[in-house]
């Protein structure tokens, strides 16, 4: 009985590893030189509008290029939603502060299957530019909107905890590079005012 306790204890936390949001991906650009640092996806909700659905409702990522932060979001939505650059998506926080950036992509939609009821439904993958992530840091996401080109549609959040913890193990992913620069910039000073005084003339 202990045993078999100890296995399912132990199944429990490595599904529950596996599902907390993490940093998927860490990389330079070859081409670029950008820094790329992807988190991995916070999914949820198997219904779409009350019918039977196989593809979450919402799924939302944190993204950087940089210093210029991300949030990535693929919902499924009728076809006239119509995403385009410049549509704005707000952000209601458990505190009440309303969060409004805007899309820095354009996605007209993609039909969701051939299944039978479900042909007027596309599938939208946006993404939208944060100013500052210390915004969503203040509390939890508790419901967002996104505005199309003549509509908009409304998601309910429920993991809020898991896109918290995205956006704040992202967080420390920049400021460990912050602090690394800091650190090579105080070093490069410091060699540079040490070959100066070598480098005195009498």
């Amino acid at each position: 009985m202990k045993k078999l306790l100890l296995l399912l204890l132990s199944s429990m936390f490595v599904l529950t590893t596996l599902a907390a949001p993490k940093i998927e991906k860490d990389e330079i650009d070859d081409f670029t030189g950008d820094r790329r640092i992807y988190t991995s996806w916070v999914r949820y909700g198997t219904a779409l509008g009350g019918r039977n659905g196989n593809l979450d409702q919402l799924q939302i990522r944190f993204e950087t290029v940089n210093n210029r932060v991300f949030m990535r979001c693929i919902i499924v939505e009728d076809n006239s939603l119509s995403i385009r650059k410049g549509n704005e998506l707000m952000i209601k926080m458990n505190n009440g502060k309303i969060i409004t950036c805007s899309a820095i992509d354009t996605d007209l939609g993609s039909p969701w299957g051939n299944v039978s009821g479900f042909r007027n439904y596309f599938i939208y993958q946006v993404r939208y530019e944060i100013g500052d992530i210390n915004e969503i840091l203040n509390g939890l996401i508790e419901k967002i909107r996104f505005y199309g080109t003549s509509t908009y549609t409304d998601r309910d959040v429920h993991k809020a905890n898991d896109i918290y913890k995205a956006a704040k193990i992202l967080k420390e992913r920049l400021s460990l590079y912050y602090n690394m620069n800091k650190i090579t910039e105080k070093s490069e000073s410091e060699k540079a005012e040490l070959d100066s005084l070598l480098n005195i003339k009498y």
